[in-house]
């Protein structure tokens, strides 16, 4: 029975060496090739023992095997000797070389005379035995003792050269060598104890002719080492190592947002938290004050947040947030990285200092959103409270507006500290009617504590069209305007003078410039302009004929008419305050629009002969709001004409002078103010005269019921793990859900969606929102009754002061529902398709 096991496990390895000496050898390594000889070595050595065993019942066949065995290991003594040189990558000296030459001589005079024995039996004779395992046994003869010191002395080198390895390498290299070491006490141990304590008759002399195999678990050792262990579970020792020894914390997440791993550094910079097994990225986020991760749709930004304190204060981090996808684009995993970011900090705010904001962003142009919303504060009169109280006063002033950004804005927002007392904030998430709503919100705090108050702008970041630093830059020129403007602020006092002189050329200019500076704000948010854009308006508005105050003021205020020079005298006041405007650095950015506020829609206005768009959007607002207050007010050269007469005016020159779209908002503005009220004027706004076109809106009543239809739709928020929160009750006829099964089952937008649309669904939602503020898309919807229908989806994520925490809005219509589809349907099914 002993000798079939033996058998097996013979064959076993005798394959096992020959695979994993093709292995070591086809890597074509030097290495590689050293270990597959003495793997092909060890295989022999085994094959002949084995040969031994089963075909050895003839005396001379047995010594001819037996022989063969003793010089296969000959050969592969020696070849795991250079093998493990190389394994431990021994440094090549001149006596290594000298000690290897006479092992090698020594191994031939000993092959020499194990050919020898099998005639005469100098080095181990045979006598006939009936154990379980083989039929004969060796005895050793004198010379039969070299053969023994020779192996002995290979072995002992291998040894010590493996153990000194072994002893000298640091802590994290010790298993590489440990393993090997083992091995080679383990097979020399073996074979001796069982030949001191072997007999004939007891069971070690029968297991004694295992210990042949402990040459190939040697080779296996080192083979395990060098291209599994080293490949695999030292680099991953080492990645631990380097993982715990790096000095930024890191938090991983799996795909179901459960805490896989985190550092040391992570528990020294995050002192507070109380990290758990299973700990959810939700409430790790809520732990460290940032907003929540788990419904995030961007792939990879970076935001600021507090860790444990230092001296008293809190330590500011930057915490660097990716997702993590495989190959095929699944996500597996979400990384956060925490940095220490004190000596990147502003002391005083704790906002990103601005050099460093600059390097940081110019280096990392992925680290913040593809958009944004950019927010500069600046308190007024600081440099009078530095002046007349002292620096610590002002300071404060800074340290408290800091205080309160933090306190308001949402957690994402990302403080940079600018130039001067110019406090910035990136909004990730943020429309601008909300961060205004905000920044009032901090302004009502702060004019608690400070009556000076605080001037801010509010602007956009678009990677499309423009890079982050400029962007923070124009939003700093449109507050520095919003402070000309304002009469806390000590800027306005060169505002002022300006004024002065124009007063000087037209009495009229105080209150002509108030009524157009309310006009043109009204206008300003029916167009939709940006914040930025309103603040350069409310400039414009007071300054747009700044020039004038070069006019010869005898034909300024000429009563009669202007003769061809005088108009063209009257014609340069607009190149005049475009020089005025540039030579001032707080009017360089409203100096454009001051030159071309007398071009005209059709190409035909001074000085330049703009056309249509090509003249910029708030020159052509303050063409129509200057004119019409111009119109329905007393001038020097005229009396002032009725508002019908001016509304019919700007009317009959829409499309030609003035931009028709402005004008017909400007109509419609005046309109709800109730300024429009006889119907033959309601008659004359409804027809809008455009050149090359015609806009008749006094059809819409009586078209109304075919082109112009109320669309059927649902609309519905979301929580920041996008679960549904409150629904309409068209959300039940669309979706066949009740309000009660929203409630019930905990409803998310993704059990809207079907399963197999979910990751495209995903993916295109997080491209578009990337990209702009609201996503538009054309999806399928899965009812509670199991059909899906195809849905138009209008989505946005914005901020909730109520809750501080992320919603989202959505607005859903089926595309069946629609009027245009229906009418469109019956057409065809009349064969009159349109």
């Amino acid at each position: 029975m002993l000798l079939q096991v033996f058998c097996i496990l013979a064959v076993a390895i005798i394959m096992c060496d020959a695979s994993l000496a093709y292995i070591s050898i086809h890597r074509r390594t030097r290495m590689g090739t050293r270990l597959g000889v003495t793997l092909a070595l060890a295989g022999l050595a085994m094959l002949c023992y084995l040969l031994s065993l089963i075909f050895g019942n003839i005396y001379t066949r047995y010594s001819i095997l037996t022989t063969s065995y003793f010089i296969s290991i000959d050969f592969l003594l020696l070849s795991l000797l250079v093998t493990v040189s190389f394994f431990i990558r021994l440094p090549s000296r001149n006596w290594h070389k000298i000690a290897f030459l006479v092992l090698k001589i020594f191994m031939l005079f000993d092959i020499a005379m194990l050919i020898v024995n099998i005639r005469w039996s100098h080095c181990f004779s045979y006598s006939a035995v009936d154990p379980e395992i083989g039929l004969y046994e060796y005895k050793l003869q004198p010379w039969g003792y070299v053969h023994v010191g020779y192996s002995y002395v290979v072995l002992a080198l291998i040894f010590a050269m493996v153990a000194y390895k072994f002893l000298s390498v640091p802590r994290e290299y010790k298993i590489t060598y440990g393993v090997v070491v083992a091995v080679l006490i383990a097979t020399v141990a073996f074979n001796n104890i069982s030949l001191l304590l072997a007999d004939r008759e007891s069971w070690l002399y029968n297991i004694l002719d295992f210990s042949v195999m402990g040459y190939s678990l040697g080779a296996y050792a080192i083979f395990w080492s060098t291209f599994r262990y080293r490949k695999h579970g030292l680099l991953n020792r080492l990645k631990m190592e380097v993982f715990d020894k790096i000095n930024q914390g890191i938090v991983l997440f799996d795909d179901a947002d459960e805490l896989i791993i985190l550092n040391k550094k992570t528990e020294e910079l995050l002192p507070k938290i109380r990290f758990r097994e299973g700990l959810s990225l939700n409430d790790f986020a809520a732990q460290c004050n940032i907003e929540s991760l788990t419904g995030i749709i961007r792939e990879q930004y970076s935001i600021q947040c507090y860790g444990g304190e230092e001296e008293g204060k809190e330590i500011p981090l930057r915490c660097d947030f990716r997702v993590i996808r495989n190959k095929q684009h699944q996500m597996i995993g979400k990384l956060l990285v925490f940095s220490n970011i004190t000596q990147e900090t502003d002391f005083l705010t704790g906002f990103h200092s601005w050099e460093n904001f600059k390097e940081f962003i110019t280096h990392n142009t992925d680290a913040l959103p593809d958009r944004m919303r950019v927010i500069v504060c600046d308190p007024n009169r600081l440099s009078v409270t530095n002046s007349t109280i002292s620096y610590d006063a002002g300071n404060k002033v800074i340290k408290d507006l800091s205080r309160l950004m933090k306190k308001h804005m949402p957690k994402d927002t990302y403080f940079v500290r600018g130039h001067d007392a110019h406090l910035v904030a990136l909004s990730f998430s943020c429309i601008e009617e909300d961060v205004i709503d905000y920044l009032e919100m901090i302004r009502e705090e702060f004019k608690d504590l400070y009556s000076n108050g605080f001037q801010y702008a509010v602007g956009e970041y678009d990677r499309r069209k423009t890079d982050l630093l400029s962007a923070v830059q124009m939003t700093c020129i449109a507050m520095r305007n919003r402070k000309l403007l304002d009469q806390e602020s000590i800027h306005s006092s060169s505002l002022t003078s300006l004024i002065r002189a124009l007063q000087e050329c037209d009495s009229d200019t105080e209150e002509h410039v108030k009524r157009t500076m309310k006009m043109g704000a009204k206008l300003g948010r029916r167009l939709g302009l940006s914040d930025i854009e309103q603040s350069d308006l409310a400039l414009l508005c007071i300054l747009h004929d700044i020039g004038k105050i070069g006019v010869p003021l005898e034909i300024l205020n000429k009563p009669g008419k202007l003769s061809q020079d005088e108009k063209k005298t009257i014609q340069t006041h607009v190149e005049k305050g475009y020089q005025i405007a540039q030579s001032t650095k707080e009017l360089q950015g409203i100096a454009e629009m001051i030159l071309y506020h007398h071009e005209r829609w059709d190409g035909k206005g001074y000085p330049s002969g703009l056309s249509n768009d090509n003249i910029p959007i708030l020159s052509r607002v303050i063409a129509v709001v200057d004119a019409y207050d111009a119109m329905v007010n007393d001038r020097a050269y005229r009396a002032r004409l009725t508002e019908a007469v001016a509304q019919n005016e700007l009317m009959e020159n829409a499309g030609t002078q003035f931009d028709p779209v402005i004008v017909s908002q400007f109509l419609q503005m005046l309109r709800d103010e109730g300024k429009i009220v006889d119907s033959h004027e309601k008659q004359v706004v409804n027809n809008i005269v455009v050149k090359g076109f015609n806009i008749d809106f006094s059809e819409r009543e009586d078209k109304a019921e075919n082109h112009v239809h109320e669309v059927v739709h649902t609309q519905y928020f979301l929580d920041e793990q996008n679960k549904i929160l409150t629904v309409d009750d068209w959300f039940e006829k669309l979706t066949g859900y009740t309000e009660e099964d929203v409630q019930e089952r905990k409803l998310s937008q993704m059990d809207l969606i079907p399963e197999e649309d979910r990751t495209e669904y995903m993916i295109k939602t997080g491209e578009l929102l990337a990209s702009d503020s609201m996503a538009y898309l054309e999806h399928r919807i899965r009812r509670k009754d199991g059909t899906d229908i195809f849905v138009f989806c209008m989505g946005r994520v914005y901020f909730d002061p109520a809750v501080r925490a992320n919603r989202s809005q959505i607005i859903v219509t089926n595309l069946r529902d629609t009027y245009s589809l229906k009418h469109y349907a019956i057409k065809e099914q009349k064969g009159n398709t349109p």
